[in-house]
């Protein structure tokens, strides 16, 4: 299959030591809000599924997913958690809905100060929460956490285990990171990524959620996808770092492409519950990758029902939904088959152009149940 190339889908500009960044879903094409239905097809609600992305449908529209992306509650699958603001993501690092600060200046090795901007009451800003995960790659490559800002009730897993901080795991054997795309929630304080890191001498897709209050990290979630973790495709982590540029997950959206935070989450939370038939609105050339693996169409074995997801349907249990909407990227996280799964999306003007996931076994355990 032909690859697509954008010219103007070079990564933002901020940290990155190579090139573009992880495991995510794209959108463009036509400026369709995913509150609207296309032609053809009646509006959904909400949400998005771990699997492939299916072509026609009707857009997701708002209503299934209340809160700004927080945790999903009960087999309604409602988002909760988070304070629903609008404004809040500005390109270039803009204050959260609560007020702008310039707080969280980096500190020495860039690592934010303490002092910081947070959640909480305080502003959170993107420039915070970027450099915090840069800090946090920083800190895994020297196998030291000591740098970061840790909150004393922070909470740490890798692959659904709650383990100390920098005592085992990658933290024993990382290296310099070499890929990281990612996503920026100010309504939570939080940043997600998928990456690609040496574990040891084999490279690895590692997913990453780090989140902030008062300056201070207070949960960090991890999944380090090591060969034979998920049996149904190959892992590939070179193919995360060689379709990052085609869909540009960190370049800001253009004018008029953008989507409410309230849509990302709708479409998102209907993907996830009514999964595979709630897979909607993704582009033609909309291609998604497991682990780096796979190089499926999105739409492959998925179909987009009209209806909204019912309280009592949820295929794919929902557990956290996060959305940036500067950059159109979305983050889910959910169970798959005995696996811990963190999916990324790119949401264009109301079409999705890309989907990838990192996800590992764990026993159907999350770690944040």
């Amino acid at each position: 299959m032909a690859r697509r190339f954008r010219p103007d889908s070079s990564p933002a500009a901020g940290f990155r030591r190579s090139g573009s960044i992880l495991f995510v879903l794209a959108v463009a094409g036509s400026p369709l809000a995913c509150g609207q239905s296309p032609p053809g097809g009646a509006p959904g609600s909400g949400g998005a599924g771990s699997g492939g992305a299916g072509s026609g449908g009707g857009a997701a529209s708002g209503g299934a997913a209340a809160g700004t992306g927080g945790v999903s509650g009960g087999s309604g699958g409602a988002s909760s958690g988070g304070q629903n603001g609008t404004g809040g993501a500005a390109t270039g690092g803009g204050a959260a809905s609560g007020g702008a600060a310039s707080g969280g200046a980096a500190g020495s090795g860039g690592t934010p100060a303490s002092g910081g901007s947070g959640g909480g009451g305080d502003a959170c800003t993107r420039e915070l929460l970027q450099l915090t995960l840069a800090a946090y790659f920083d800190a895994l490559e020297a196998h030291d956490a000591s740098s970061l800002p840790l909150a004393g009730s922070l909470k740490f897993t890798e692959n659904a285990e709650v383990v100390e901080i920098g005592t085992a795991g990658l933290w024993s054997t990382a290296g310099a990171v070499k890929h990281v795309q990612s996503a920026v929630d100010l309504d939570l304080c939080t940043v997600a990524a998928h990456s690609v890191v040496p574990d040891g001498a084999t490279d690895v897709p590692v997913a990453v959620r780090i989140k902030l209050d008062a300056g201070e990290i207070i949960e960090i979630e991890t999944i380090v996808a090591r060969p034979g973790d998920y049996q149904q495709v190959t892992s590939d982590p070179q193919e995360i770092i060689d379709l990052a540029p085609e869909v540009g997950w960190e370049v800001p959206l253009a004018t008029g492409a953008e989507n409410t935070r309230e849509e990302m989450i709708a479409w998102m939370d209907k993907y996830f519950r009514q999964f595979p038939q709630g897979v909607c609105n993704v582009a033609d050339d909309c291609m998604r990758l497991e682990n780096g693996g796979g190089y499926y169409s999105c739409g492959a074995g998925a179909q987009c029902l009209p209806n909204d997801p019912g309280p009592d349907v949820e295929n794919l249990p929902v557990r956290l939904i996060l959305a940036d909407v500067v950059t159109g990227v979305g983050i889910g996280h959910t169970i798959y088959n005995g696996h811990t799964d963190m999916h990324m999306f790119k949401m264009v003007g109301g079409e999705v152009q890309g989907v990838q996931v990192i996800l590992s076994h764990s026993d159907g355990e999350s770690g944040w149940d």
